[in-house]
């Protein structure tokens, strides 16, 4: 899934976006106030990136990339609990990690 605007595309992370994931969340700037971070190797957004697939078939996240005119990606923006039966209970929750 992806969604495009005159500026940008929110997508569906993929393997080739892990180096640019560990350049954004290696900063201790940007992932000051999440309860992960920072990144310090690409195994790590290279895990997340193949968790997501499931946590989406789940109802559990759905996260996309924001992928700037250009190829770059500047952030991320989703949310937990989406929706299904493995939101059940759960409030939704919303991300936007930026550079």
């Amino acid at each position: 899934m992806q969604l495009t605007g005159p500026t940008l595309t929110l997508r569906y992370a993929e393997p080739a976006d892990a180096a640019a994931l560990l350049r954004l969340a290696s900063d201790p700037e940007v992932t000051r106030w999440f309860s992960w971070g920072p990144y310090t190797s690409e195994d790590e957004p290279r895990a997340y990136i193949e968790r997501l697939a499931g946590e989406r078939e789940r109802g559990e996240r759905l996260d996309f990339v924001i992928d700037a005119t250009g190829g770059t990606v500047p952030g991320v923006a989703g949310g937990a609990a989406c929706g299904g039966a493995g939101a059940a209970g759960r409030r939704p929750s919303g991300t936007v990690v930026t550079g």
